[in-house]
């Protein structure tokens, strides 16, 4: 069975505080967390569109990991909060 791989864009807007996840879903409701590199959970929420804004005001200057479940597919990927 072929699999359409579905590219998960992250953007941090300093300007507004907010982390920009693009993202198209494959199930219905899929969630999310943002956990630090020791693996503690800081955020988790659901998506509502293939766009979604987080507000990051609290999380500190360092690296993070995006982790979405969709379905049965379990998704990651590491980024950087900057100001």
């Amino acid at each position: 069975m072929f699999s359409i791989l579905r590219p998960i864009r992250i953007r941090f807007d300093q300007s507004h505080d907010t982390l920009e996840i693009d993202y198209k879903p494959r199930s219905k409701k899929p969630i999310y967390d943002i956990c630090d590199l020791q693996g503690k959970i800081l955020k988790s929420g659901k998506f509502s569109a293939n766009r979604l804004k987080i507000a990051v005001s609290d999380l500190l200057n360092s690296d993070y990991v995006l982790l979405i479940l969709d379905g049965e597919e379990i998704k990651s990927r590491r980024f950087e909060i900057s100001r």
